[in-house]
């Protein structure tokens, strides 16, 4: 069984820009197959440009903390 160079791709996406996404995503394929990576792993949803850190507002234990402040 022979083996392959795997590279794991720790990335931030270009906010709200698939485009930038994209052509990002090309650039760093490009790199790890310098290195001879024959696969390259990026983070979940990376083409899709959604912003690493937003929550949209709901936030882990939001609900139970604000009953908490109710009683």
């Amino acid at each position: 069984m022979g083996s392959t160079r795997v590279a794991v791709v720790q990335a931030g996406s270009a906010p709200f820009d698939w485009i930038a996404c994209v052509e990002k995503a090309e650039r760093l394929i490009g790199e790890a197959a310098g290195t001879g990576a024959r696969l390259a792993l990026f983070p979940e949803a990376f083409i899709g440009g959604y912003p690493k850190g937003a929550d949209f507002g709901p936030r882990v234990l939001w609900r139970a903390l604000s009953l908490e402040k109710t009683k």
